[in-house]
């Protein structure tokens, strides 16, 4: 199940607001930014946690459709942050720091 707690248009999340998503196998989304259609889309951040793994994975950046894409800062536990590209969710390279742009919420 899943909660949001900001703007909904139509009944989904839409707008600005945090989200938290829990699946039956333990994994869970936390989202903080724009949303549209119920899902991730536009500047924001994203917190993954995959049940049985140790840490979290940490996202900022641009969002289409609940996946990144566009240019994202990445943290991964023991690791230090990099600046990606996505394109639907795939990272596709590295990407210039100055083309990223920081959660302003």
């Amino acid at each position: 199940g899943g909660r949001w707690y900001g703007s909904c248009r139509d009944g989904a999340a839409g707008g600005r607001g945090y989200g938290v998503v829990l699946d039956a196998a333990g994994n869970a989304v936390e989202y903080l930014g724009e949303a549209r259609n119920g899902l991730a889309s536009g500047q924001g951040g994203m917190i993954t946690r995959t049940a049985g793994s140790a840490g979290a994975v940490y996202y900022e950046g641009r969002f289409a459709r609940g996946l990144p894409d566009g240019v994202v800062r990445v943290e991964q536990p023991g690791g230090r942050a990099r600046i990606r590209e996505f394109r639907a969710g795939r990272d596709v390279g590295s990407a210039s720091a100055g083309d990223w742009q920081a959660l302003a919420f």
